[in-house]
């Protein structure tokens, strides 16, 4: 996991965990929801790497360095 994406889980998840334990279990667990499904969606492509990206067997493009 890179930096970036890092940093937003986390943040993501203390947001989360401090809601919940102020009594706001529902959003809560949701946030906790969302930070599970960011740790699993972003993607870093280092300068040297290229990324084919696929939707559905269909190719999207070819993305390179950066956030995607």
């Amino acid at each position: 996991m890179n930096p970036i994406t890092l940093f937003v889980v986390v943040v993501t998840a203390a947001i989360g965990a401090l809601l919940a334990a102020m009594g706001s279990l529902g959003l809560g667990i949701s946030l906790w929801a969302v930070a599970a499904v960011i740790s699993q969606s972003l993607k870093m492509a280092n300068t040297w790497q290229k990324f084919v990206v696929l939707r559905a067997g269909k190719l999207q493009g070819v993305k390179g360095p950066g956030l995607f």
